[in-house]
Parts: structure tokens; sequence; C-alpha cells
């Protein structure tokens, strides 16, 4: 029996052209509710930095690499790569392993060693 590994976790962080960032906004949304039904897929949002709105990142959680490679095969994923083409500097794309999940107890923790 194979061991249980840990979420795999994707970000696509992209830069809206002048003026369009209502469209990267309105490119990828329609995408999101399909994405989240997707076999495998714990979490996905795009978020939009609230100082530099034209900035945007696509945030997904994966159970499995092969349920990741079955999305990047998908239709939806086509709309995804077309997403990043419209961005105005190269994408920055991050894939990790989450190594160790924790909480608001890690900041509890460290403002009590602060005190």
């Amino acid at each position: 029996m194979q061991d249980k590994q840990d979420p795999l976790q994707v970000i696509i962080k992209v830069t809206a052209p002048d003026g369009l960032n209502d469209a990267l906004i309105g490119t990828i949304r329609p995408l999101l509710g399909s994405i989240r039904s997707r076999a495998g897929c714990l979490d996905c949002h795009v978020y939009q930095d609230a100082e530099h709105p034209e900035e945007m990142a696509l945030l997904q959680e994966w159970e499995t690499e092969s349920a990741f490679a079955e999305h990047v095969g998908s239709r939806d994923y086509r709309y995804i790569l077309e997403w990043m083409e419209m961005s105005d500097c190269t994408p920055a794309v991050t894939v990790s392993r989450e190594l160790n999940r924790s909480g608001f107890e890690v900041i509890k923790k460290l403002m009590r060693v602060k005190q």
C-alpha cells in the first residue's frame, strides 16, 4: 500500500495589462466551479491584490499529482493557459507539496514568545 502524500498546491500569478483587470478576472471566474467539481480538487480560488489590483493569483489544491495531471489535460486547463497568456509579464507558477499544515495556533505561539 502506498503512503498518503500531502496535497499538491499550485499557485499561478499573473499581471493584467493596463485597464484589463476586470477582463482577466472575468476570464477565470467562470471556470472556478468546474475546476472545484473535478475529482481530486480540494480547493480553487482566484485572488486579487488589494494594493496592486492588476496582480492576481489562482490558488489550487489537489489531493494527488494524478488528479492535477488529469486537470492539466482538461478543457478547463486550456482556458487557464489562455488566461496566463493574457498576463502582462511572464506568469509565476509554483507547484509544491505541503509538508506541514498549521493554523492560528502557530500565530498564538509566536505571540506568546514575543511577550
